[in-house]
This record gives structure tokens, C-alpha cells and sequence, in this order.
């Protein structure tokens, strides 16, 4: 429903089911992305106390550098091969997907600290290979005056993970849960936002000119 001017009102925009699904997608993923970026170093930490690598904080932060910057060919990667191809959904439903996968991998405990360490790195690839096709979406799905009216939603539903994320994470490890614990519940989150995101409907511009 449109406003007067052209315009959606922001009561309509909430009305459409592509909102929410863009919404509760970044919502999710965000639960998991932005609780690894904040627990990654000390879930490391934790891994490396159990092996002969050690666990002094300079061999944790040599470990978990290499992960965060993996992600920057991620971003590269599925911003240039989601253009190539015209196609953003899948690309970025792909991106979240792995990374919960991957990272729910490297959750599996008594496994070699190098294989573990591998699950990472992929990991790292893929959450941050998600965000770059995912912001192309809202122009997709919505007409471009309901994706202007709806942004902000959708940033607030982003922003939003910020403090629940490490919240939640705190009270599970004060729970005494074990940090395989922990790094399943982020790999929910990613997984759960593939989800979300994979039920959006968009417009097939496979056709469009490069």
C-alpha cells in the first residue's frame, strides 16, 4: 500500500513478509557473527590450553589473526562472483549456511588442533562472505520505496544481536557451559539466518546487463 507522494509508510512495509525475512536473516546471523568477532580469542585460547601449542596470549592472537583476515577474501570474493552472476540470494544464503556449518564443526570435541583450526579458517571465510550479496536483497524483494521505509528496521534488527549476543554468551559460560557449547549456539544463529534469508522472494536479474 502506498502513501500519498508515492511513499510506503513504515506500518505497511512491516506488513510484508520480504521485511521480516530480511529482518530475522540479519537478526540471527548477526547472533552469531557478532558473538564470534567478541569470543573468538578466548574460545581459541581455551582449545590451545588443551594441546601442546600452548595458550600464551601472543600464540592466541598469531592463531587467530589468520581467521578474521581469511574473511577479507571472503568479502572480495562474494561481492565479485555475486556480480558476476547476478545473483545474490543464494550467495549470500551459501555464506551463511558454512559458516554455521564450519564452525559447528570445529565445535566437535577431542579432534587434532590443526583440523579444528581449518573449521575456522573456512569459517571465517564464509562470515564474512554473507554481507556484501545480502545488501543488495531489500532492492530485490521490495519496490524501492518500501526498501527506503524499511532499512532502518532492518539495520535496528542488526544492530540489535550487538548486546544480546555477548550477553547470552556470558551467561552460558557462567553457567559452566564449555565453549563447544557456546560455538554451537553461534552456528545456530548463522544457520538460522540462511534460513530466514533463503525464504525471501527476489527478482531473477540473471538476464540484466553486466
Amino acid at each position: 500500500m502506498l502513501a500519498a507522494g508515492g511513499t510506503t509508510r513504515l506500518r505497511d512495509a512491516l506488513r510484508m513478509p520480504a521485511v521480516w525475512f530480511l529482518a530475522l536473516g540479519i537478526f540471527f546471523t548477526n547472533l552469531g557473527g557478532i558473538g564470534l568477532v567478541s569470543w573468538l580469542a578466548s574460545v581459541v585460547k581455551g582449545f590451545l590450553g588443551k594441546t601442546a601449542a600452548g595458550a600464551d596470549d601472543v600464540e592466541v592472537l598469531l592463531w587467530t589473526g589468520p581467521v578474521f583476515l581469511v574473511g577479507i577474501l571472503g568479502v572480495v570474493f562474494s561481492g565479485w562472483h555475486s556480480n558476476r552472476n547476478r545473483e545474490w540470494k543464494w550467495h549470500c544464503v551459501t555464506g551463511q549456511v558454512c559458516a554455521g556449518l564450519f564452525l559447528a564443526l570445529s565445535a566437535i570435541p577431542d579432534q587434532p588442533w590443526m583440523l579444528r583450526y581449518t573449521w575456522l579458517c573456512l569459517m571465517g571465510f564464509f562470515a564474512n562472505a554473507w554481507f556484501s550479496p545480502y545488501w543488495v536483497l531489500p532492492t530485490l524483494a521490495l519496490a524501492s520505496s518500501a526498501a527506503a521505509v524499511s532499512i532502518g528496521f532492518i539495520n535496528m534488527s542488526a544492530n540489535i544481536p550487538g548486546y544480546l549476543s555477548n550477553h547470552i554468551i556470558g551467561e552460558m559460560k557462567g553457567a559452566g557451559l564449555s565453549d563447544s557449547a557456546c560455538m554451537l549456539f553461534l552456528a545456530g544463529g548463522f544457520l538460522m539466518g540462511g534460513v530466514f534469508v533463503s525464504r525471501v522472494p527476489v527478482k531473477n536479474r540473471r538476464t540484466d546487463p553486466p
